[in-house]
């Protein structure tokens, strides 16, 4: 899974060709995620997101 972008130590990473609904996963040290695209929601987590990390992603 190509990372497509880094922010403050979160990767963003997509399958170019993935189920739908269209998404992306987040990474962090303390978690990973699914969100969707449209409209923005976390689809699945696994650990614990910080209270700023889904503001620093949507961005």
């Amino acid at each position: 899974m190509p990372t497509i972008a880094q922010i403050d130590g979160i990767r963003i990473m997509m399958f170019q060709r993935d189920h739908d609904p269209a998404h992306f996963h987040a990474f962090d040290a303390d978690f990973e995620a699914k969100l969707s695209i449209d409209p923005f929601a976390v689809m699945e987590l696994r650990g614990r997101l910080r209270a700023r990390d889904p503001l620093l992603i949507r961005n």
